[in-house]
């Protein structure tokens, strides 16, 4: 982690159009690599509350480490019922 890296991170959700969040970004310590276990939860974490926001921002994210968007369908209420 180096201060060169989180300040990149930061002029990268600024430009997104989130300059109100690079602070959340700087003071978290957030550099490239950090980031890319960055999701939907921890993004309340830092400070950003708006859902929107946050869907959009982990949208980026995936994009910019080409990560997979998660399965949204998928449940953990959906356990297949067998019987024996």
């Amino acid at each position: 982690m180096t201060t060169k890296e989180i300040n990149e991170v930061a002029e990268w959700i600024e430009g997104l159009g989130y300059p109100q969040y690079k602070d959340c970004f700087v003071s978290n310590f957030i550099d490239w690599d950090k980031l890319k276990i960055i999701n939907s939860a921890t993004l309340p974490q830092l400070g950003i509350q708006k859902f929107n926001h946050i869907q959009d921002i982990t949208k980026h994210i995936r994009e910019r480490f080409d990560l997979q968007q998660p399965d949204a369908k998928r449940s953990i209420a959906e356990v297949p019922y067998t019987t024996h």
